[in-house]
């Protein structure tokens, strides 16, 4: 039972009523309609939890995969198959907007009844959301009381995914000068001379790092001809990404009054916003490049993304990570020669201690973050640790947009 009518009070004082009616009075009608005005509620209850079972409801989010900002809808096919009851079925957590208030949207389903709910809304922070039908409330056959659905039936759950986007100006072009300083992707070689390691010469393509320029063959051809070396010589990119535990935000319907966020929660979202921006467009360069990346969370679990193809998946994984990242545990592998790239949002004692530990382990990384996503005090404890850590907006005065 979730809620009590107004009718269900007016039902208790007229059993009163009988009650009082069937003690001053020896006729057995009153104690037979007292029987029977006892019944009515626990015959609709019965009735109506029976009834139940007959309706279903089917979620679907489309599209599934959308850009920050873009419009989704919330679809929901309900099923009423009784040829009885009519459900007046309550969601409680989706607010419609009638007038100046918010109230909870209500659907009315007469037996046998098929209907589609389509609600429009908005994913405004890169991540994850859960949507759901959010279990309605129904009221019983003679509307007393208000129930929920036994054994969770109608709690549909649906994954949705919001993107990061390309860094654009400033930010983008010094993401693009720490790809430079990272070097280019196949390993320095003396090109006087040829080797098994040569297997082609291409035409330059749009973006592709000029390092490897055949310069005699372009003179003759007049067009820019690339060294092409084998796979073998390239060693992935390792970049492990940790962002700040934070609640996350509920999707914004199109229907219902904004709420607004205040205060550091709001602030975390944000930066976790420009921060998944930062890495989606550092690691497009790179695979731009030609450069093979590897991605992981803090707990070790890479993905890897071989070409420029892979591109939208490598999206994908960038807004599939959690808003919540509490207790995880750090798990830093040593690679080879090549340094591993670590993004942190926000420094805590735990991310600190994890990256100490590797530094005297011999790992050799490059940490990166920002002194506009982190408390002063930390920053110092960060600057006084034996590892280097580059803050990216530095020269900046600590700003950064949003």
């Amino acid at each position: 039972m979730k809620a009590i009518r107004p009718r269900f009070f007016f039902w208790a004082l007229g059993w009163l009523v009988l009650f009082v009616l069937a003690n001053l009075q020896l006729r057995p009608f009153p104690h037979i309609f007292i029987i029977f005005w006892t019944l009515l509620p626990i015959l609709s209850i019965i009735f109506s939890k029976l009834s139940d079972r007959k309706l279903k409801a089917k979620l679907t989010i489309r599209p599934q995969v959308l850009q920050r900002g873009q419009e989704g809808h919330w679809i929901c096919q309900l099923t009423n198959e009784s040829p009885f009851m009519a459900f007046f079925l309550l969601f409680p957590d989706l607010k419609i907007v009638q007038g100046k208030k918010e109230k909870p949207m209500e659907v009315m389903l007469q037996p046998k009844e098929t209907r589609t709910v389509d609600l429009a809304f908005m994913l405004p922070f890169t991540g994850t959301y859960t949507l759901e039908t959010k279990e309605p409330i129904y009221e019983d056959f003679l509307g007393f009381i208000r129930m929920s659905f036994s054994q969770d039936r109608l709690s549909h759950m649906v994954h949705c995914y919001a993107l990061p986007s390309l860094s654009r100006g400033e930010a983008g072009s010094g993401l693009t000068s720490l790809a430079d300083e990272l070097g280019d992707p196949i390993q320095k070689k003396n090109l006087t001379t040829v080797t098994d390691d040569l297997f082609s010469i291409d035409p330059l393509a749009q973006g592709e790092s000029m390092a490897h320029v055949h310069w005699k063959l372009t003179a003759r051809l007049q067009e820019f001809m690339v060294k092409r070396y084998s796979d073998t010589d390239q060693e992935p990119l390792r970049i492990i990404v940790h962002t700040a535990d934070v609640e996350g935000p509920s999707p914004h319907f199109m229907t219902a009054k904004k709420t607004d966020l205040h205060g550091d929660r709001l602030r975390l979202l944000m930066d976790r916003n420009f921060f998944l921006d930062q890495i989606y467009t550092f690691s497009k360069t790179m695979l731009d490049r030609r450069q093979v990346v590897r991605i992981s969370d803090v707990q070790g679990q890479y993905k890897t993304f071989p070409s420029i193809a892979e591109e939208g998946k490598l999206r994908l994984w960038l807004a599939r990570l959690p808003f919540r990242t509490g207790g995880l545990n750090w798990k830093i592998e040593p690679m080879g020669d090549k340094a591993q790239v670590i993004f942190i949002q926000r420094f805590d004692q735990e991310s600190l201690g994890a990256l100490i530990q590797a530094y005297e382990l011999g790992i050799y990384f490059i940490c990166l973050s920002y002194l506009s996503m982190n408390d002063p005090d930390m920053v110092e404890k960060v600057k006084k640790a034996d590892f280097s850590c580059l803050w990216l907006d530095e020269e900046k005065g600590g700003g950064h947009e949003n």
